[in-house]
């Protein structure tokens, strides 16, 4: 996925996000990155809504201004944790930026229902 976005492959990268629907984060908000490219705002806006509960430590961590490292587990890292939130940030944070993303992400997810982004935290 970051290969596609950096390359500005967006046709690709949204394929490789169709393919492999329920993924990891980095598939999934890579999907809402390569829609917001696109200029696809409200297909961006939905797929947030659909993701806010699995990946709510990434888009948070996405996000933070000056986040803190998670403690590593040792057992490798599980979908929807602090780890992979974290790598998450590490590996396409310049990505959002590049693409002037990140206020949108912010207001797009301030529009969220508390709720929703609640059950991915539990």
């Amino acid at each position: 996925m970051r290969g596609y976005l950096e390359a500005d492959e967006l046709d690709k990268a949204l394929a490789l996000a169709e393919r492999f629907p329920d993924d990891l984060c980095g598939i999934e908000l890579g999907r809402i990155l390569t829609l917001y490219r696109l200029g696809r705002l409200d297909a961006a806006q939905q797929a947030l809504e659909t993701t806010a509960t699995d990946f709510n430590h990434a888009i948070k961590m996405l996000l933070a201004k000056n986040p803190k490292a998670p403690r590593q587990s040792g057992y490798g890292i599980a979908r929807g944790s602090a780890e992979e939130a974290w790598e998450y940030r590490l590996q396409y944070l310049e990505q959002w930026r590049q693409a002037g993303a990140l206020d949108w992400l912010r207001q797009a997810w301030r529009s969220i229902d508390k709720s929703v982004k609640d059950r991915g935290s539990k």
